[in-house]
């Protein structure tokens, strides 16, 4: 059970900074509203031995037998009031220590008490601050706390990584300023500190050999007084590596788009040219419109599969089909391109069913490009 000292691992000395997994943090000023508890007051005279009491009963019982003797008591007598006194400051001192013994049972109770609630309440606080250390340590993100002085008193591996400071350092208490190396977020915890807004920026930082982008929220923190201030940093470089896929999808789209519709557009004028003079030209330049349709709706559909994989809604209806029957439908839909390149397109087809468990449109797709990209 526990006692009325302080819980295992707890100093006299409170820790100037603590370290758990991945953040470091240090105790500077104060971080924010105390923690208080009243608790009762204990009166030491209680516990303390009552000398006065006893040298008072000595003195009662000399007066008595002085008293007798003064009356002309016989021997006897004196020896009986002298029996009596000491019987009676005896049942009176037996009494107060009763009750001094039951008034200190109490207050040990109410210290036991008192002990106890602060016991669990420091077990709570400390598997919360567990917890909490633990999820900032294995944040992908950089959290950093500063002093109203600008003085780093927490911060986790992630922001030590997004900061290109070196590992194992010694970065609590010292002024961030001196630490880090990057203008543009020292001046934003400048402007955050004095105009009291919050800064988002995005700069570069040069680790070594690597050249990092970095996002960067600077803010204050008003729930503490006086007021802190919190930097939030996040690795661009995926999202800046997307973001370059994206402008490079758009491009190939926007060239691939613009061979069929040159197309379409020149046999559409030479149609309107045509169409009076040279009938059999006008018809095939308008197949040559429908092909070039064709393959705009090809390429349509193929940037629109391509949005819904990666939305994550595309939906597979996975089922038995013949795998046979798939190629013959996508060799229909080639054999005029074959013959006009002058290529011979043929199947070698089983006896038995080649059933696959597959979608049958991607199937389908899969095939087309596959013999296209032969084509």
């Amino acid at each position: 059970s526990p006692s009325l000292t302080d819980p295992p691992g707890l100093d006299e000395t409170r820790p100037t900074s603590a370290r758990t997994g991945g953040v470091s943090i240090a105790v500077i000023g104060d971080p924010g509203p105390s923690l208080e508890m009243s608790t009762p007051s204990v009166d030491l005279s209680t516990f303390q031995p009552r000398n006065g009491l006893m040298i008072f009963g000595l003195l009662l019982v000399f007066c008595a037998v002085a008293l007798a003797a003064v009356l002309g008591v016989n021997g006897a007598g004196i020896c009986f009031v002298a029996l009596a006194s000491c019987f009676l400051v005896g049942i009176s001192w037996g009494i107060h220590n009763a009750l001094r013994w039951e008034n200190a049972g109490n207050a040990y109770q109410r210290e036991r008490s008192s002990a106890e609630l602060w016991h669990a309440r420091f077990v709570k606080l400390h598997s919360e601050s567990i917890r909490t250390n633990t999820v900032l340590s294995h944040m992908t993100d950089g959290v950093l706390m500063l002093s109203p002085t600008t003085d780093i008193i927490l911060i986790n591996d992630a922001a030590r990584h997004l900061l290109g400071l070196p590992g194992g350092g010694q970065f609590l208490g010292r002024r961030f300023s001196e630490l880090v190396r990057v203008p543009e977020i020292v001046h934003a915890v400048e402007r955050a500190k004095s105009e009291e807004s919050v800064q988002n920026l995005s700069v570069e930082v040069v680790d070594g050999s690597t050249v990092r982008p970095v996002a960067v929220r600077v803010g204050r923190i008003q729930d503490t007084n006086p007021p802190h201030m919190l930097l939030v940093l996040a690795d661009e470089t995926e999202a800046l590596r997307v973001e370059a896929i994206r402008r490079e999808f758009i491009a190939n789209v926007s060239h691939e788009l613009k061979t069929p519709l040159a197309a379409i557009k020149g046999y559409a004028e030479t149609v309107e040219l045509a169409i009076e003079d040279d009938a059999e030209s006008a018809k095939h330049f308008v197949g040559q419109i429908e092909h070039q349709c064709k393959r705009l709706e090809d390429l349509i559909a193929d940037m629109m599969k391509l949005a819904r994989a990666q939305s994550g809604e595309g939906r597979l209806q996975v089922k038995t089909i013949d795998l046979q029957q798939v190629v013959q439908q996508a060799m229909i839909s080639f054999l005029p391109v074959a013959a006009a390149k002058s290529i011979e397109l043929t199947v070698r087809s089983s006896d038995e069913p080649v059933n696959v468990m597959a979608d049958e449109e991607a199937a389908l797709t899969i095939t087309q490009n596959l013999i296209s990209n032969a084509l």
